[in-house]
């Protein structure tokens, strides 16, 4: 994935930092701590946990939807954060962060995928509440 600067420039940085550390905590033993490391800047986004009722009746309100009203519908939810953690999580065999870099001031995302599309709005979201923009995703094999 390349992430171009935009007005926040200065979170590249950070956003490298999470998407390593996400990358680091799949990898690694079963151990929740790593959350703790998440920057105040996404944990404020997240949207309030809703409850299993809330959640039941949104589903419901989405499912009957037209399509094109669906995704407008999914971004006024917002993410919250057991949903967003779920994408980064070791059972989650869709997809993983295998590496990332900065280059020519672009964040540069390695994904290794296991299906086709990947659910990139994970990293879309986290990229954009950070003041970055996405250019591309970069998958490799």
């Amino acid at each position: 994935m390349a992430v171009k600067l935009s007005d926040s420039g200065a979170k590249l940085e950070e956003v490298l930092d999470l998407l390593l550390l996400l990358g680091e905590a799949r990898a690694s033993e079963p151990d929740d701590s790593w959350k703790a490391r998440l920057p105040r800047w996404l944990l404020d986004r997240f949207a309030r946990e809703s409850t299993p009722e809330e959640n039941e009746t949104w589903l419901n309100r989405w499912r009957e939807a037209p399509q094109a009203q669906k995704a407008e519908m999914v971004n006024a939810r917002g993410w919250e954060l057991g949903e967003w953690l779920y994408w980064f999580q070791r059972d989650n065999e869709m997809w993983a962060i295998v590496g990332a870099r900065i280059e020519d001031q672009n964040l540069i995302v390695d994904i290794e995928q296991a299906d086709d599309p990947v659910p990139t709005s994970v990293l879309r979201w986290t990229c954009e509440i950070a003041g970055l923009r996405i250019k591309s995703f970069n998958r490799v094999s």
